[in-house]
C-alpha cells in the first residue's frame, strides 16, 4: 500500500507492507519539497501541477492519503444510549453547523460510535470540507491512482 502525506511545503510517500502476522511496516519512504502556492493550509490549489511535480514518486495503483489536521473537524458528542444509529446521524446532519463551522451540504461527515456506557452513547463526529476532498480526489486522478482511503 502506498501512503501519501501532502503538506504545504513537502510531500512524503511511504510504502507499507504487511508481514505474515498482519503487522504493517514501512518498506520505503521518499520526500520532496514543494514549490510555494501548490498547497496552502492543507488545501490543494493546483492538483494537476502538484501531480506533475510528484508523479515520479508515486506509482500508479491504490493510494491512501492523509488529510491535514487543520482541515479535519472532530468533536465528541453524547447521546442517550437508546438512540438508534440512524437517528444520531440524522440529528448531526440536521444540526451540523452547531458542531462544525459548516452546513452538512458543505462537508463530508463520518461517525465513529464508541461503546455504550450506562445510559449514554458517545459518538466521534469527523467532518472535512468538500472543497478539501475535491483537491485530493483531483490529485489522485491526475496521478492515475485510485484513492483507497483518506
Amino acid at each position: 500500500m502506498i501512503g501519501l502525506n501532502v503538506s504545504d511545503s513537502s510531500v512524503e510517500v511511504v510504502e507499507l507492507t504487511t508481514d505474515w502476522f498482519g503487522q504493517a511496516r514501512i518498506t520505503a519512504q521518499k520526500r520532496m519539497d514543494l514549490a510555494e502556492g501548490l498547497v496552502d493550509n492543507g488545501l490543494i490549489h493546483h492538483p494537476v501541477e502538484l501531480a506533475k511535480t510528484i508523479q515520479h514518486l508515486v506509482p500508479s495503483g491504490e493510494i491512501t492519503v492523509s488529510i491535514p489536521e487543520a482541515q479535519v473537524y472532530s468533536r465528541w458528542l453524547r447521546f442517550p444510549a437508546n438512540t438508534k444509529e440512524h437517528e444520531i446521524k440524522q440529528t448531526i446532519r440536521s444540526q451540523c453547523s452547531q458542531y462544525v463551522p459548516f452546513e452538512a451540504s458543505e462537508v463530508a461527515l463520518d461517525f465513529i460510535f464508541s461503546g455504550k456506557q450506562g445510559d449514554q452513547q458517545d459518538v466521534l463526529l469527523l467532518a472535512v470540507p468538500l472543497v478539501v476532498l475535491k483537491g485530493y480526489q483531483e490529485l489522485a486522478t491526475a496521478l492515475q491512482c485510485k484513492l483507497k482511503r483518506l
